[in-house]
């Protein structure tokens, strides 16, 4: 395992984004270059995506080829396929010459994370920090969150800040929302990521105020956060709301008092859904569903040297394709495609980062 200053779980090999892409966004110019070896603005790379095999990219003379259907060409088809009806896609978030790493680019954007004080939410805040996004840390824990946001800012050079807010209040998640728009002039990304896991009685002899408790967080949490975010994002121009869900919440597990967590994933993933109809088509809203992360989640249960849980991770690695467990860092390459506009049309779906754990 690797760490970087900020102090998230990196695994080896492990992909930095920084130097930030470059994008212009609605709020901002251009703030940095892009990566070595793109094109030159205004150019693009030849591509031949759509073309049928065995067609030339164009006839003689310049001429697109006849469409096999008899259609004529049309003159406003998309450049990849030259025999659409369809006019060519019009993107106000992404530059005419954008490649497509531009379109992973947060510059100017204007993001908050639930739960970012640590974990899978500063892997979030981190990605979308290296991406060029401002971002507010939304967490219970006050003085974690500052100190998370202190450290991303001087590492990824961006305007990384925080805010208390415990989700289950309805007021304090209005003042994070309130807060990012206030610091950033508006709201185009929301992580709704604070969760709480632990491990209580099996289901029969299951205790209401714990189930209550993790429902209230994992789940009224998620949807606080998703309608504030959504209230403020229909009031400008639209945005992207990611929830987080877990593989629980898709498949059952042997591990015995996990069943509130496991609904509660499970109603993120059913609530993520929904919203993402009644939200769009200004709003989109998708799930990412880890597996088994190292995190500090559970008491503790699932960080790498949890006293006694040896045996119990050495089986979830041994159920998981890659054989191994996950690090917060592992989420960072889905986050940032779910929150940028390179996911323009992705809305409804749940994403699994699990490793192969659903798979075997």
């Amino acid at each position: 395992m690797e760490s970087n200053s900020t102090g998230i779980s990196h695994p080896p090999n492990s992909v930095n984004f920084a130097p930030r892409l470059a994008c212009r966004s609605r709020r901002g110019g251009v703030r940095s270059g892009i990566p070595s070896g793109s094109p030159p603005a205004g150019k693009s790379v030849p591509l031949d995506i759509g073309r049928r095999p065995g067609w030339p990219a164009s006839a003689p003379g310049g001429r697109q080829p006849t469409d096999p259907r008899g259609w004529p060409p049309n003159p406003g088809a998309n450049r990849f396929h030259p025999w659409s009806r369809r006019p060519p896609m019009e993107r106000d978030d992404v530059p005419a010459a954008a490649g497509v790493l531009e379109s992973f680019s947060l510059d100017g954007d204007a993001v908050l994370v639930t739960g970012g004080a640590g974990g899978i939410g500063a892997a979030y805040a981190e990605a979308c920090a290296e991406a060029g996004g401002d971002v507010m840390l939304a967490d219970i824990d006050a003085d974690g969150a500052e100190s998370t946001a202190a450290e991303l800012a001087e590492a990824a050079g961006a305007d990384v800040r925080a805010v208390a807010c415990d989700v289950t209040d309805e007021d304090d998640v209005r003042d994070a929302v309130d807060a990012t728009v206030d610091a950033f002039g508006g709201l185009d990304v929301t992580f709704a990521n604070a969760g709480i896991g632990r491990l209580f009685d099996p289901v029969h002899s299951q205790d209401l105020e714990h189930w209550r408790e993790v429902m209230a967080v994992n789940l009224d949490g998620v949807f606080l956060t998703t309608r504030e975010s959504a209230a403020a994002m229909r009031a400008d121009e639209g945005g992207r709301i990611v929830t987080t869900a877990s593989v629980l919440g898709l498949v059952g597990t042997e591990t015995p008092g996990l069943s509130a967590y496991v609904a509660s994933k499970g109603g993120v993933v059913q609530f993520t859904r929904q919203a993402a109809v009644e939200l769009g088509p200004d709003i989109r809203v998708n799930a990412i569903a880890p597996g088994w992360v190292h995190t500090g989640i559970g008491g503790g249960m699932m960080r790498e040297d949890a006293p006694g849980m040896e045996p119990v991770q050495e089986q979830m690695r041994q159920e998981t394709a890659l054989g191994r467990l996950g690090y917060p860092a592992d989420l960072k390459g889905l986050a940032l495609f779910l929150a940028s506009p390179a996911s323009a049309y992705c809305t409804g779906a749940v994403y699994r980062n699990d490793g192969g754990y659903t798979t075997t």
